[in-house]
């Protein structure tokens, strides 16, 4: 059974990925759920990165590391 049914369970999320397909496919996967507030989305791992470094935090983190 889902424990909270009604709320979300996470706020934030960033996928890192070089590969603009598997972007826009995550994307697609992301948006149908109601689990997730916001989600952003980097092809390049400098950007991702600096916003880190600014202080920006995000629940999840899903990066593609080859």
């Amino acid at each position: 059974s889902t424990l909270f049914p009604y709320t979300t369970l996470f706020r934030s999320i960033a996928v890192c990925d070089d590969e603009e397909n598997a972007l826009r496919q995550v994307r697609s996967v992301i948006n149908k759920l109601s689990v997730v507030d916001e989600a952003e989305y980097y092809s390049d791992m400098d950007v991702f990165m600096e916003r880190i470094n600014t202080g920006i935090y995000y629940d999840i983190v899903m990066m593609d590391i080859d």
